[in-house]
Parts: structure tokens; C-alpha cells; sequence
């Protein structure tokens, strides 16, 4: 899988630095998979599905791919914004649920604005991470937040 997912970033036309950090991730997921805890993947069948009701991958047998995410400075802008921030996270999060829904994943769990989600197989998992980046750059953001530095747009 992770042969097949590095053809597809190859072929996606990304800016550099993009495709440099899903390229980084795709080392990431084949040096480390060895280390993750089993009960990380054997837990996911007692969880709940996610809003849209996709089924958890791989129930038990196999392997999953797993993404973490996290909104980069997030404690800084809430600090600077935090009506903005909150008006924020809905949109992120109605954004990251509707790219996971597109992509077959799986919500295994949120804490604040960290999503760790589930995939069958690893080129969802990166077609994921290339969609969610796009709907997030185009996303309704409050305007409050697009006037602090870490928030402009590009």
C-alpha cells in the first residue's frame, strides 16, 4: 500500500513543501508501523462509529492505516482569538469529517482539535491528508482569524 500511495503523491502536483511532509509521513508510517501498539488497531471495534456511520476498517485482522492531525499553534490563536478560534474548530472539524466521510475513513477519536482517524488501506489515508489540505486552504474562515500572522492566507 505504501508503494501505491507514493505513485499517487508522485503524480499529484503538489507544492514542494507539501509533498515534502507527505512524503516525510509516508517514511514515518513504513519506519514505525513496527512499533505501534497492536491494541491500537484491536480497540478500534469496540468504538463507535463515526458521524457518517463508516464502518471501522479492518475489524480485527490485517493492518490500518492510522492519521493523526493537529492544528498547528492552535493554543497561540486561542489565546489571540478565541471567538474566532471557536468558530474555527467548527469549520475545521465539519471539514476534516467531510474529507474522512469522501475517503472511507474512520473517526477513532478527537481530542480538541487532534483527530486520529483510521483507514483500510494507506492510499486513503493519503488521498486524505492531499484533500483535507485543499478544503481546509479553501474553507469559510472566521475573519478574525485571517488577520493573525499564522492564519493569512498564502
Amino acid at each position: 500500500d505504501l508503494v501505491e500511495a507514493e505513485a499517487i503523491l508522485n503524480t499529484a502536483h503538489l507544492p514542494l513543501p507539501l509533498e515534502a511532509a507527505f512524503t516525510n509521513i509516508l517514511q514515518n508510517l513504513e519506519v514505525y508501523r513496527p512499533y505501534l501498539p497492536d491494541a491500537l488497531f484491536c480497540q478500534m471495534h469496540q468504538r463507535r462509529p463515526s458521524s457518517r456511520d463508516t464502518p471501522a476498517p479492518g475489524i480485527g485482522t490485517g493492518r490500518v492505516s492510522i492519521v493523526f492531525t493537529d492544528i498547528q499553534g492552535s493554543t497561540a490563536t486561542w489565546e489571540a482569538c478565541p471567538e474566532g478560534m471557536s468558530e474555527g474548530l467548527k469549520v475545521h472539524n465539519e471539514v476534516m469529517r467531510e474529507c474522512l466521510a469522501e475517503h472511507g475513513g474512520y473517526e477513532v477519536k478527537t481530542i480538541g482539535d487532534a483527530f486520529m482517524v483510521a483507514f483500510e488501506k494507506s492510499l486513503q489515508a493519503v488521498q486524505f491528508g492531499l484533500a483535507v489540505q485543499e478544503q481546509l486552504v479553501y474553507a469559510p474562515w472566521p475573519a478574525g482569524l485571517l488577520k493573525l500572522e499564522p492564519c493569512k492566507r498564502m
